[in-house]
């Protein structure tokens, strides 16, 4: 006897199982690639956020006549890390309330740091001229000015 094909179309399961497989392995190749762009993006923005505080400190230490600095402490496990502005008051640095949260993770070297501005807006002696923040290094000329690479 004789049977007529069918005409339907469609996918076989075995096709559907294949697709499936694919799609999953390059979910699993992307996810790690997206999480390092993610955390380079934080990295970048946390960078350009400590410069714009260092200038801050520049210009306030120079128009209030008074010690400007930011304190720097990097993340640690799963803590974050921060950049905060203060001011010396009596001999000991007060934060202003301004701040800068670093992602964990993000890489800051030196680890810790002051960096200070006497009541000229002149960068101090002791402070560091240059800050790694992520993949970004931050210069501090000895009048502020910050430029990043």
């Amino acid at each position: 006897m004789w049977m007529a094909k069918s005409t339907r179309g469609g996918f076989s399961l075995v096709e559907m199982m294949v697709v499936v497989g694919v799609l999953s392995l390059l979910a699993v190749l992307a996810i790690p690639r997206l999480g390092q762009v993610v955390g380079r993006a934080q990295g970048e923005q946390a960078a350009k956020a400590v410069s714009s505080l260092i200038t801050s400190a520049q210009a306030k230490a120079r128009a209030q006549e008074k010690p400007y600095a930011v304190l720097l402490t990097a993340p640690s496990n799963n803590t974050p890390g921060s950049a905060v502005l203060a001011v010396n008051a009596e001999g000991a640095w007060t934060p202003t309330g301004e701040r800068v949260s670093l992602p964990p993770g993000t890489r800051v070297s030196p680890s810790q740091a002051t960096i200070a501005f006497d009541d000229r807006g002149v960068l101090d002696a002791g402070s560091p001229s240059r800050v790694i923040i992520g993949r970004r290094t931050l210069t501090i000329t000895r009048w502020g000015e910050v430029s990043m690479q």
